[in-house]
């Protein structure tokens, strides 16, 4: 009587019960999750959508093998299949409330906003709390007999839907794009193909094209006295995203909004890409940046064909809300080394050049990002230890944004070392990847454009990586035109200038000087007619405030700073306002905005700061800097 009264009732969960939960759960999170992300981010690209299905179903399967490992010790009442059901169920409520919440932290009062976003571990135990409600109703919906049937009856159903859309929509997007190019308009006669290489985070000075003491770019040197080397082309931002925004809209960051961690470009913005689409251009992006110039921020919109590599397992996997967590965690346990599924130079280089050799029937527009110059500084050997003999020059991906702080000069000066090792291999790459395009004979009538989206910092002022500043070593960029015959070899030109001139300057340079489609002035201009006076778009440079760390000048407020042939000067942050000379490579130490002179030129530069905020003024600069005025 008394081993009746405490027998433990009966738990008949089998294996196959926990692992139809597993599988059926991570189905749903990963279906709705990629539905959530096409709506929720308004990107309209249906390929996008199978991502998350494996990837939660990969990871929903490995929750679910402690359960099956430990399923004898873990019977009992309530049974394991509603225990089991309440975990997946709780993950996949969370997963989904993360993934929305921009939507919904949107939909509240300014106040309510404020407040979430001002307490974010109060937000994150908030929407626990919520999705445990969900998941302990959804437990007891299953606990029912029939619904139970139901929902493993649908099973099959549902595996047969994930596999259609995981390997349907992939090969529907391929046949779209044949579709597009098929029904692109006739291009004009003698139309060039036009080719745009970014090298994430190069800053100019770095490089031997540009004065460096290492040889870290010959090769960039040889096509530079080829073609028109800028001599001071400024970035639009200090970090990816609204620089590569600017460069594919002919916008200032403040007029396209795409200026903040999870921000996409808004669909009703015109881009380059599209109108070389009118031009009757097959368009493509390949990206190694597959975070922030991708689809998923709508850097994809104008391109018939768009490479973020999702298509690879490893870069998908941090697509997802849990794989991006999971991968956040490998990195602080040091198990992860580099960013997981990066694409090198090489492979971005052959992957554009069976693109651009799939058809001549059009001429092509390519837009290539390098990412092998950003942190962790890992190129492959030799290039590694090209400048150093230490053993380990470049540090794991960093875990927070103050991670440099306590780094000795002989560690800032290894990270410098595997940073110019990094210059060197993509320099190589880049040298390999137009010999290519010779060998193809692809490089008759091509424009190529070389230039980077911002720099990196040392620890010049204190602090190091980007998206933090902007001062010159971050907003100082490569520009280069090349194309033998076209454009004139051995010219460079100093003028300061702005990326934000690139999409008029490649349109008008294929319309034959024709006004471009989109806004701004034509760079080429500056060669074409030398020693006069030409119209240039103000070179500003702008950047959001960002709660990282107080060693950053933009954690206090955001930035904002303006180049002149005499003057750099940025407004803003933590020190308010900061004048320098313009334009050496020198690092900009000598603050001169509190003196006499220095307070004339601020209230001068920053009166066009604010005039451009309302309406970008065109100003007119001669050729060579030297006879500008004051500012």
């Amino acid at each position: 009587m008394h081993q009746a009264l405490h027998r433990t009732p009966q738990d008949d969960t089998s294996l196959k019960d926990i692992l139809v939960v597993a599988v059926w759960f991570g189905l749903i999170t990963g279906l709705v999750e990629g539905l959530l992300f096409f709506h929720v981010r308004h990107l309209r690209i249906l390929d996008l959508t199978w991502v998350p299905i494996p990837v939660d179903l990969v990871l929903a399967v490995l929750v679910a093998l402690p359960l099956l490992a430990l399923r004898k010790f873990l019977i009992g009442r309530p049974s394991l299949f509603l225990r089991a059901v309440c975990l997946f169920a709780w993950l996949m409520f969370f997963d989904w409330l993360r993934v929305t919440s921009s939507v919904w932290e949107a939909a509240l009062p300014p106040h309510w906003s404020a407040a979430v976003a001002a307490h974010p571990l109060a937000e994150t135990v908030g929407l626990m709390l919520l999705a445990l409600l969900l998941a302990l109703g959804t437990a007891l919906l299953l606990a029912r007999p029939f619904v139970r049937r139901l929902h493993r009856r649908s099973l099959p159903w549902l595996l047969a839907v994930s596999a259609a859309l995981v390997v349907g929509l992939p090969v529907w997007q391929h046949l779209h794009e044949a579709r597009q190019i098929a029904h692109l308009p006739a291009a004009a006669p003698g139309s060039p193909n036009v080719l745009v290489i970014v090298v994430d985070t190069l800053r100019a000075d770095h490089l031997s094209t540009y004065g460096y003491s290492r040889a870290t770019s010959p090769n960039l040197s040889r096509i530079a006295a080829q073609g028109v080397v800028f001599q001071n082309a400024m970035a639009p931002s200090s970090w990816t995203l609204p620089s590569h925004a600017s460069m594919l809209t002919g916008l200032y960051p403040h007029e396209h909004g795409t200026t903040y961690m999870g921000s996409s470009l808004l669909p009703h913005i015109p881009t380059v890409g599209e109108a070389f689409q009118r031009l009757g251009y097959r368009t493509a992006g390949f990206s190694a940046s597959t975070y922030f110039f991708s689809r998923r921020t709508g850097m994809g919109r104008g391109f018939i064909h768009f490479e973020d590599d999702f298509e690879s397992p490893a870069s998908a996997f941090p697509q997802t809300y849990y794989g991006e967590r999971l991968e956040q965690l490998l990195y602080r346990l040091h198990i992860a080394k580099d960013r997981i599924g990066r694409r090198n130079a090489h492979q971005i280089n052959q992957h554009a050049l069976r693109f651009m050799a799939s058809s001549q029937h059009h001429p092509f527009f390519v837009f290539l990002n390098y990412y092998d110059v950003h942190d962790p500084y890992l190129p492959p050997e030799p290039y590694l230890h090209r400048f150093t003999t230490v053993a380990h020059p470049s540090a794991p991906i960093p875990q927070a944004w103050d991670w440099f702080a306590p780094l000795t000069p002989e560690q800032r000066q290894a990270e410098m070392d595997a940073y110019d090792g990094a210059i060197q291999y993509t320099d190589t790459e880049l040298g390999d990847f137009l010999r290519q395009l010779h060998q193809r004979g692809l490089d008759k009538s091509t424009l190529v454009v070389i230039t980077s989206d911002h720099g990196e910092e040392f620890n010049e002022h204190g602090f190091m990586d980007h998206l933090n500043a902007l001062y010159r070593e971050l907003i100082h960029v490569p520009l280069i035109f090349w194309q033998p015959g076209k454009v004139p070899a051995g010219i460079r030109i100093p003028t300061p200038v702005s990326l934000v001139s690139l999409p008029a300057t490649l349109l008008s340079m294929v319309h034959n000087g024709d006004h471009s489609p989109l806004p701004g002035i034509s760079l080429s201009q500056l060669w074409t007619n030398p020693g006069q006076n030409v119209p240039v778009m103000p070179v500003i440079s702008e950047l959001i405030q960002a709660k990282l760390t107080p060693l950053f000048p933009n954690y206090y407020a955001p930035l904002t700073s303006i180049t002149t042939p005499r003057w750099h000067y940025i407004a803003g942050g933590k020190a308010g306002e900061e004048l320098f000379p313009c334009c050496s490579n020198a690092p900009e130490f000598d603050n001169l905005a509190d003196t006499q002179e220095g307070k004339r030129v601020c209230q001068t530069l920053k009166k066009q700061l604010e005039f451009t905020a309302d309406k970008p003024e065109v100003v007119t600069q001669p050729l060579s800097g030297q006879n500008a005025p004051s500012p």
